[in-house]
């Protein structure tokens, strides 16, 4: 998820406090839920992301200012490889000089004023999402929007899921059954916390939980 601190500043502040919090805080929130990991990135990190070309989706819960610098910013780096790129309401609506709503089709593939719900759009290198209303989109959307860009889910569950190469960590918050999916190539090791140990090459877990817990298994390669 990329914040423009900058764009933030075309929201009213002060005049819908619950209007502002659907933007990036409940998205965040949203993305929390997902099954995968996330980072959080403010617009001018973009160049020091770290693994960028692994990275396959993006959020922009806020882009509605697109200056001649983002805009070069934004093909050199994001706009490119495949990734999918979701939009929250209205990205380049500014330019930094002025309010133009016909500057949206640039980045949508479509005009704003025909763009309804959650829409895609195949771009020439790059997969564009529009999604008219922050709160109509879920934790279920977001799910299957990062399916359709390849992004690998740990667990069909909504909880938080914290990945690296070398740990998986997972909170759930009642009692539950649950089911880890680790990427091809990698397997279980041992759940830290309790010291269980799994069974050698396993890459399909369940592991039944007795009420709010957070799992913090070793992974191994294959």
């Amino acid at each position: 998820m990329v914040v423009d601190p900058d764009a933030s500043y075309y929201i009213a502040h002060g005049a819908n406090p619950k209007r502002q919090r659907s933007f990036s805080c409940d998205t965040r929130r949203k993305l929390n839920q997902t099954g995968f990991p996330f980072e959080c990135y403010c617009l001018n990190d973009i160049p020091k992301i770290p693994n960028l070309d692994k990275i396959k989706m993006v959020v922009f819960p806020c882009q509605w200012e697109i200056t001649p610098s983002k805009e070069a910013l934004l093909k050199q780096y994001i706009l490119k490889d495949h990734r999918m790129v979701i939009w929250l309401y209205a990205p380049g609506l500014s330019d930094g000089g002025s309010l133009d709503e016909s500057r949206c089709e640039k980045w949508l593939g479509m005009p704003l004023n025909k763009a309804k719900g959650i829409e895609l759009h195949a771009m020439s290198d790059w997969t564009s999402v529009f999604v008219r209303n922050p709160d109509d989109l879920t934790t279920a959307d977001l799910k299957n929007l990062a399916r359709q860009a390849g992004v690998h889910l740990y667990t069909e569950a909504e909880m938080p899921v914290f990945a690296n190469s070398r740990f998986l960590a997972v909170h759930c918050k009642d009692k539950t059954l649950l089911n880890l999916t680790l990427p091809y190539g990698v397997c279980f090791g041992r759940e830290i916390f309790s010291g269980k140990t799994v069974e050698p090459n396993q890459s399909v877990l369940s592991w039944q939980t007795n009420g709010p817990n957070t799992l913090l298994f070793e992974l191994r390669q294959r």
